[in-house]
């Protein structure tokens, strides 16, 4: 899908939901749970296709049917994944708190599994919409929460990204000093490999 066949993609995945359908009568008696795994990745990939396309209702219906099977199968991290998709229309949609209580809730979890990339993801992206309701300081929180784990994990792109957000957050405040530290801050990241 992401050459831009959204129906070819979507066909082709409403195909493997349905022979993982007469798989679900075959697993329910042995202890995989083939059915439980793959389905609601297939309904994920079905919600993120109609996401690209820019068909949000259709991408948010197979998303929450997605993470109703997943909850039911205890598979947390596709829970995380479904929870930031949904956060992630209603994000598209304006709906700022709908889509930062979709946030908080995989962080709550993320938080519980280790999952310190998602944790740090989402704190970036809670951060993003205090600063879209001008809440500075509870953003510059987030911010910094997920500048120190993703430091811990080494990951570039989250360290790059809480900088520049950091630095974003400072100009807000009309704090510019602060402001052009972390943006070139933000900038050397990029630029450079992180040293293990």
């Amino acid at each position: 899908y992401d050459r831009g066949n959204y129906r070819n993609s979507i066909k082709i995945f409403k195909q493997i939901l349905t022979q993982l359908k007469k798989l679900e009568k075959k697993t329910e008696s042995d202890s995989s749970n083939l059915y439980g795994i793959f389905y609601p990745v297939m309904l994920s990939n079905i919600g993120l296709v109609y996401n690209a396309w820019g068909k949000f209702d259709k991408a948010l219906h197979y998303h929450k049917k997605s993470l109703k099977i997943s909850q039911g199968s205890n598979g947390e991290d596709a829970i995380i994944a479904d929870l930031i998709n949904i956060g992630n229309i209603y994000l598209e949609w304006q709906k700022n708190e709908i889509a930062k209580n979709y946030y908080n809730e995989a962080l709550e979890i993320a938080i519980k599994l280790g999952d310190q990339r998602s944790e740090a993801n989402l704190l970036i992206n809670i951060g993003l919409i205090d600063t879209e309701k001008r809440n500075y300081d509870k953003a510059l929180g987030n911010f910094r929460n997920a500048l120190g784990i993703s430091v811990q994990f080494k990951d570039k792109q989250s360290i790059s990204q809480a900088l520049h957000n950091i630095a974003l957050t400072y100009y807000h405040l009309e704090e510019l000093d602060s402001a052009l530290i972390y943006s070139e801050k933000s900038f050397e990241i990029a630029d450079k490999p992180i040293k293990v």
